[in-house]
C-alpha cells in the first residue's frame, strides 16, 4: 500500500487545526456564557454599597441653584450650560482623600472648560468634533483618573452644545467646575473627605486589587482599543447622517458608559443601564407631558440630581434609573425637549449597549484566552478588583485565583 509523503504531518497538523479549532469555539461558547450571566447579575437591585447624601446634596445643590438663578434671572439656557458643567465635574462620585478629590475636581474642570471652548470655536466642524471624542475616548481609558469624562463633555457640551458665550469662551462652564469644587469644599472638608474613604469601604484602583500591573495596563489597552473603534465608528456614521447633534449623542454616550475593561464588567454595565435607563424613561417622560413651569422644572432636576448621586454609590441600577430624568430634564432647561425624547434614549442606550458587549465578546473570543466568568479581571469594575462578586457557578474573593479548564491560574493569562 503507498502512503503520500507527509501524510503524517499532515494528520498531526490536521488533528491540530481542528483540536484549535474545537478550542477556540469553547472559549467563544464560554465566553457567551459569561456575558449572559454578567448582564443578569447586573440586574440585581438589592444595594451593594451605603448611599451618600452629604454626595448627594453637592452635586443637587451644584445643579438646582444655577438653575433657578439662570431662570429667575431670564437666562434659563445659560444656567442650564453652568449646571451641566457642574454635573459633569460631579460624576463619577468624588472618591478618595483630600488630595485625590481636588485632582479630580481640577482635571474635570478643566475638561468641561475645554469642551466649552470647542462648542464656540469648532461648532461648525462636526467630523473634527468626532476625531477629538475618539481621542478623548482613548486617552480616558488608558488614563483612569480622565476617565470618560473628557469624552462626554466633548460630546455633549462641545459637540451637541449651543456655543453660548458670556466674557469669555468657557466661562459659563468654567464658574460650573468653580461652583460644584466650592460646594465640595464647604460640605465636606478635609476630615470628612479622608473619613469618607473608610466609611463606604472603597479601595483604590490599582496594584493592591492583587492583579499584576502588567495585566491591569494590557486590560487598559485592550478597552481603549475596542473603545476607539466603537467610538470613533459610531461618531462617523451620526456624523455622516447629520444626527450626531441632538438626540443622536445618547448612542456615543451608551457607549462610552457601557463598554467596560472586562468581559463581565461590561455585561454588568449594559444590563444595569438598559434596565434602569428603560424605568427612567417612563418617569421623565411623565415629566415631560406635564410641561411643569421654568421654576418648577429647575426644583425638580435638582431633586432628581439629589436622588442620583446620594444612591449611585449603592448600586449603579439606581443611578441609570434617576440619570434620564436628570439628563433630559437639564437638557429640556436649555432648549425644548419632545416627550418621546426619553423612548429615544432607551432604544440608543440598548444599542449601545449591543454595540460595547458585542465588542468585548469578539475580542475576547478572537484573542482566544481563559474565559473563566469568575477570574478576577472579570469583575465588575475591571481589574482594580472589589468585593465578592459572583458571575458564574462560583463566587471569586477579591484576589482570588479560579482554576481554569487548563489547570493554571486564571491570571497566568494576560486580560483581554
Amino acid at each position: 500500500m503507498s502512503r503520500r509523503p507527509g501524510g503524517a504531518a499532515t494528520a498531526v497538523l490536521t488533528t491540530a487545526r481542528c483540536g484549535g479549532g474545537a478550542r477556540i469555539r469553547s472559549d467563544a461558547a464560554a465566553t457567551a456564557a459569561g456575558l449572559r450571566a454578567a448582564v443578569l447579575a447586573g440586574l440585581r437591585w438589592r444595594p451593594e454599597n451605603p448611599a451618600d447624601l452629604t454626595y448627594g446634596l453637592v452635586a443637587g445643590l451644584g445643579i438646582a441653584v444655577p438653575l433657578l438663578l439662570g431662570v429667575l434671572g431670564g437666562h434659563p439656557a445659560e444656567g442650564a450650560d453652568v449646571a451641566t458643567a457642574a454635573l459633569f465635574v460631579a460624576i463619577p462620585s468624588l472618591t478618595g482623600g483630600l488630595r485625590a478629590r481636588a485632582g479630580a475636581i481640577g482635571l474635570r474642570t478643566a475638561a468641561v472648560t475645554l469642551a466649552g471652548v470647542w462648542s464656540v470655536y469648532a461648532a461648525g466642524l462636526p467630523w473634527a468634533g468626532a476625531v477629538i471624542v475618539t481621542a478623548a475616548a482613548v486617552t480616558g481609558a488608558l488614563w483612569p483618573a480622565l476617565g470618560a469624562n473628557a469624552a462626554l463633555a466633548l460630546l455633549i457640551i462641545g459637540v451637541d452644545g449651543s456655543g453660548r458665550m458670556v466674557g469669555f469662551a468657557g466661562a459659563l462652564q468654567l464658574l460650573g467646575g468653580a461652583w460644584l469644587a466650592l460646594l465640595a469644599a464647604a460640605l465636606f472638608g478635609g476630615r470628612a473627605l479622608r473619613s469618607r474613604s473608610r466609611r463606604t469601604g472603597r479601595r483604590p484602583a490599582g496594584p493592591s486589587s492583587g492583579v499584576p500591573r502588567a495585566e491591569q495596563q494590557a486590560a487598559r489597552r485592550g478597552r481603549a482599543v475596542r473603545l476607539g473603534l466603537l467610538v470613533a465608528a459610531t461618531t462617523a456614521v451620526l456624523t455622516g447622517l447629520g444626527a450626531i447633534r441632538g438626540e443622536g449623542h445618547w448612542l456615543v454616550t451608551s457607549v462610552l458608559l457601557s463598554s467596560q475593561v472586562s468581559c463581565t464588567a461590561t455585561g454588568v454595565k449594559a444590563g444595569k443601564r438598559v434596565v434602569g435607563n428603560s424605568v427612567g424613561a417612563v418617569a421623565v417622560t411623565a415629566v415631560l407631558l406635564l410641561a411643569p413651569s421654568p421654576p418648577v422644572l429647575a426644583v425638580v432636576t435638582g431633586c432628581c440630581a439629589l436622588a442620583a448621586f446620594t444612591v449611585r454609590p449603592a448600586n449603579y441600577l439606581y443611578w441609570a434609573v434617576c440619570a434620564p430624568p436628570l439628563l433630559i430634564l437639564l437638557e429640556d432647561m436649555a432648549k425644548p425637549m419632545s416627550w418621546s425624547a426619553g423612548a429615544v434614549r432607551v432604544l440608543l442606550n440598548v444599542l449601545g449597549g449591543v454595540l460595547a458587549v458585542t465588542a468585548v465578546h469578539l475580542h475576547r473570543s478572537g484573542a482566544s484566552r481563559c474565559p473563566c466568568p469568575g477570574r478576577d479581571t472579570d469583575r465588575p469594575g475591571g481589574v482594580s478588583g472589589g468585593a465578592v462578586e459572583s458571575t458564574g457557578p462560583r463566587a471569586v474573593p477579591a484576589g482570588g485565583r479560579p482554576r481554569c479548564r487548563d489547570g493554571r491560574g486564571a491570571a497566568s493569562r494576560p486580560s483581554a
